[in-house]
């Protein structure tokens, strides 16, 4: 079943499950596992940090022929639309801290998910519980074939970022979804700056890399565009290494700023190590906007082309 879903990334410590802490993936497997009895795990296109919101995030999950055959009984011959109606209802109770612990069918996963509204997080980040209310949306259940994988068999990934250059026009109502700056910032540096990243290059200057794991990544596009006081990146990539989008909109911002050359940018892009001077930009204006996917007569091909190692 692939799962079309949407967060905000506030109270969550990102998409990936952490041992004594809340995330978006312990909410859905905990409400998927509640569903059929069993736990479950979910694969997801792209594994959100702490703070990083998402609109058209994208997973999947197994279930039996079996389950999915009751979980359509048990809406009455509703279909699919009733199954997500009622996984976002398990998820509204998870959020609310209203299901039992002794529901979840597994005691390591049921310490993950609320329990009491108003509770502070066990990792003592002073978050409160009753902020994850509505913060967590399934769109859509979809039934396809075996060989989509979420993660494996996708394209590209679109990400945008939000700044606003300008102290007057700074809106409280926005503060958990952009970036504020009070230096005006040159849209045409920055665009000039950003040709450079664009193809298939190494991104170790810009990534946090992780052990084994390739830092080769196919930029296809860095656009940077200006609405009134609201400068937007937008960025989309095969896929991502860890902190990249943030560090190359770190990177772009000095050069917005003034701070530095499109040069300089340019250079780091060469540099065989992540410099000190690569500062990630904060995670909360991020969103992920969308995974596009290739027709599914492709599914498979796509997902073994992904999974060989990037040479």
């Amino acid at each position: 079943m692939r799962i079309d879903l949407a967060y905000d990334g506030a109270p969550f410590v990102g998409w990936a499950r952490q041992p004594g802490q809340w995330s978006a993936q312990a909410i859905v497997e905990a409400a998927l596992s509640v569903m059929v009895q069993r736990r479950v795990a979910v694969t997801v296109a792209g594994r959100t940090d702490a703070g990083v919101h998402a609109r058209g995030q994208v997973a999947h999950v197994d279930f039996t022929e079996d389950e999915w055959a009751r979980l359509l009984e048990q809406t009455h011959g509703g279909g699919a639309a009733q199954v997500t109606a009622r996984l976002n209802s398990v998820i509204g109770l998870l959020l609310a801290g209203r299901l039992p612990a002794d529901r979840i069918p597994d005691a390591a996963l049921a310490l993950e998910v609320p329990t009491r509204i108003g509770e502070e997080t066990p990792g003592g980040e002073g978050r409160r519980r009753a902020s994850l209310l509505g913060a967590l949306a399934v769109h859509a259940l979809t039934e396809v074939r075996e060989d989509f994988d979420a993660r494996f068999s996708a394209l590209s990934r679109t990400y945008t970022y939000t700044v606003c250059d300008a102290r007057e026009a700074w809106d409280p109502l926005r503060r958990g979804f952009e970036l504020w700056v009070d230096t005006p910032l040159d849209v045409d540096a920055m665009r000039s700056a950003a040709v450079h990243a664009l193809g298939l290059r190494d991104f170790l200057a810009f990534c946090k890399p992780r052990e084994g794991a390739s830092t080769l990544r196919e930029l296809q596009a860095l656009s940077v565009t200006r609405s009134g006081a609201r400068v937007t990146f937008t960025v989309q990539a095969d896929a991502f290494c860890h902190h990249m989008v943030r560090s190359l909109v770190g990177g772009l911002l000095k050069v917005g700023a003034g701070e530095r050359s499109g040069e300089w940018f340019a250079d780091l892009l060469d540099s065989p190590r992540r410099e000190g001077e690569v500062v990630m930009a904060a995670p909360h204006p991020l969103v992920l906007e969308s995974v596009e996917y290739p027709d599914e007569s492709l599914w498979a091909l796509r997902a073994e082309q992904t999974r060989a190692k990037r040479t």
